[in-house]
């Protein structure tokens, strides 16, 4: 009788466990689904950002070669006067 009271036990405590690991392997492939989700949002603003301020520096490079042509023609002018 105590023999099969412990077995009883035993058995309990192992199914148990075995519940509470599923349950919590179903918790943690929630948690990287949605991690990974955000992830992916995250690389899209990222790179939309990126092409912004690369469109920027593109611009204001631009314009620094055309206000060193300007001047470097204006300099040009002044030396030939």
């Amino acid at each position: 009788m105590l023999l099969k009271k412990a077995g009883d036990s035993l058995s309990e405590a192992a199914s148990n466990t075995a519940e509470d690991f599923a349950e919590g392997t179903e918790r943690g492939f929630k948690n990287l689904k949605q991690n990974a989700s955000r992830a992916v949002d995250g690389i899209g603003d990222t790179v939309g950002d990126a092409a912004d301020n690369a469109s920027d520096s593109v611009e204001r490079s631009a314009d620094n070669v055309k206000k060193a042509a300007q001047k470097a023609t204006g300099e040009m002018k002044t030396t030939r006067d």
